[in-house]
């Protein structure tokens, strides 16, 4: 149910809401409004995308902050821990990728 925005740092991609395609890249903002459905996809194999991501703080004190993940991604692995270490590297290779 909340509204969030996104800031795309890195990479490009897209974004459907409500079955509508909206492309992005890196600098622009993606405004959600409330009750959409929405899904991100990202499309530059070659370049990881970096988000960031707020919500107005008026659906978390609500107890409206409720987020349902329809999907993993097709590159999703389980398997993977994100440690300290992986984070490190993935945030090195963007860093370089941007240079």
């Amino acid at each position: 149910m909340n509204e969030a925005a996104f800031y795309i740092l890195d990479g490009a991609g897209y974004e459907i809401h409500d079955g509508v395609r909206y492309d992005w890249e890196a600098g622009d903002v993606i405004d959600i409004p409330p009750c959409t459905i929405h899904q991100h996809f990202h499309a530059d194999p070659a370049r990881p995308a970096r988000l960031i991501s707020c919500i107005n703080r008026i659906y978390k004190i609500g107890v409206l902050n409720d987020l349902e993940q329809i999907e993993n991604a097709p590159e999703y692995d389980p398997g993977v821990l994100p440690t300290a270490e992986l984070v490190r590297k993935y945030l090195t290779f963007s860093a370089k990728t941007r240079a």
